[in-house]
């Protein structure tokens, strides 16, 4: 029995060690439930008072800002059938394109990364700042700070220092470590 509580022990012991280098999965999967379940409220938040302060201009304008998207689309798409349905309409339709100035194809093609690219952003998470939002669950203020979180979440974080001071002290102060 000796050998096996020394075994225990030892794995243990490399589970704390795993903790400490990786962190605390079941912690970071606590941050982003609580971090997702107030988004969800917010975005509750929200539509219910569109829902309760709705008029008919309020519902055109919606249905008009999500025109743009779809719109492009399917014009795009619809090039590819014209061009298999009928090659000279197709042909004509790019003759006619050539005729737009360069400047103007400038101006297009930027409302259109703007209306394609804003979506990819608010849509596409980065892992880096995602890990930093993990990394600091307690910090005060933000957009994703929530009264929910459990407290003493500084136990055992710790500041990865980066070589600048500036940096290296505002994490510090974020994490309410002090030197």
């Amino acid at each position: 029995m000796g050998a096996l509580s020394t075994i225990g022990a030892a794995l243990g012991g490399a589970v704390e060690v795993a903790k400490v280098v990786f962190g605390d999965k079941s912690k970071r999967d606590e941050y982003r439930h609580l971090e997702q379940a107030s988004l969800n409220e917010a975005y509750g938040k929200e539509f219910s008072y569109q829902a309760s302060n709705r008029n008919w201009f309020d519902a055109f304008m919606d249905g008009l800002n999500r025109l743009p998207r779809p719109v492009i689309t399917f014009g795009v798409l619809w090039l590819f059938v014209i061009a298999v349905r009928d090659p000279a309409y197709f042909a004509d339709v790019m003759r006619a394109m050539q005729l737009v100035p360069e400047m103007l194809w400038w101006l297009v093609l930027t409302i259109i990364a703007f209306f394609f690219g804003g979506r990819m952003i608010d849509k596409v998470r980065l892992p880096k700042v995602q890990s930093l939002i993990v990394q600091q669950p307690g910090r005060q203020g933000g957009a994703r700070s929530t009264a929910a979180e459990p407290e003493n979440n500084h136990v055992g974080h710790t500041t990865k220092l980066t070589g600048n001071k500036s940096i290296d002290d505002w994490r510090s102060k974020a994490l309410g470590q002090t030197e």
